[in-house]
């Protein structure tokens, strides 16, 4: 059922229906939680074409394209792209809490400070791990948490991960399944995932950060700005698909702490290595 705060969350959107150059659906998810519903927000571009306008079309949707993409396949990587502090570690976390809430999670190279912080239905599941042999026969969802801190490409990682590196390439023959956190794709490799089925979800950039991406997703990234710096302000966060067409409003993930939004803390790097683990 529909309430008053649905119905009053249409009006800013159908009154605020930006850009000239774009047509959307909106699409409300009602997604489930237990003891309560929260409500999530998927906008789904159409056309890009410009001078074209048109009001968009309101209805209830209970299947999000690319959650049901990522269940159905054995081997993917989600990309988080956003920058330092817009919420691409929540995110990650909100998504292996409530899209893979039955899955095994392993965390790569995660403090046991973040581990002790994850709340018990987590933790339950999770396991923090330094070698690829540590979860090779497992149906682990992996969760690589600043990327570009770990490894930037093949040529540039260190000793101590380089097993890691060479063993994403073949991460299909594994059936593995990774989300993947980081500033800017120009940072990761996109050869370390070549193998994998792979879908992304980008925040709102400035203008500088989105320029700064590879050549391929400049353009993308720009209109992603657009589109998000139209629609009304809201407590949950945008983020974009575009494998799937799907702009989301995440809410905020109540078990979030100092821990794990800022799970690095106090660690330094040296010579390649994390100390301080």
């Amino acid at each position: 059922m529909i309430g008053p705060s649905t119905l009053l969350l249409s009006i800013p959107l159908i009154l605020r229906y930006p850009r000239s150059w774009l047509i959307f659906e909106v699409l409300l998810i009602l997604s489930r939680r237990p003891g309560r519903s929260s409500l999530s927000l998927i906008t789904r571009p159409l056309s890009l074409l410009p001078g074209t306008i048109s009001p968009p079309r309101w209805f209830l949707l209970f299947d999000i394209i690319l959650r049901d993409e990522l269940r159905k396949r054995s081997s993917w990587v989600l990309s988080l792209y956003g920058a330092g502090g817009s919420g691409k570690t929540t995110l990650g976390l909100f998504l292996m809490d409530k899209w893979f809430r039955d899955d095994e999670l392993a965390f790569f190279r995660y403090p046991p400070k973040a581990m002790a912080s994850l709340p018990d239905r987590m933790r339950c599941r999770s396991k923090s791990f330094t070698r690829m042999d540590q979860i090779i026969g497992s149906p682990h969802l992996v969760f690589l948490d600043d990327t570009a801190l770990h490894f930037l490409s093949r040529q540039t990682s260190n000793k101590d991960n380089q097993d890691l590196v060479k063993q994403l390439t073949i991460a299909r023959h594994n059936n593995q399944r990774f989300i993947i956190t980081a500033q800017n794709s120009i940072l990761v490799d996109k050869g370390l995932f070549e193998s994998l089925d792979q879908f992304s979800l980008r925040c709102r950039m400035t203008d500088f950060q989105a320029r700064t991406e590879r050549p391929e997703f400049i353009d993308t990234q720009l209109k992603v700005n657009d589109l998000i710096s139209s629609l009304p302000e809201t407590k949950g966060r945008y983020w974009y698909c575009m494998e799937s067409g799907e702009l989301f409003c995440f809410p905020g993930w109540p078990d979030m702490n100092e821990s794990l939004s800022k799970p690095y803390q106090g660690v330094t790097v040296s010579n390649g290595q994390l100390e301080g683990l």
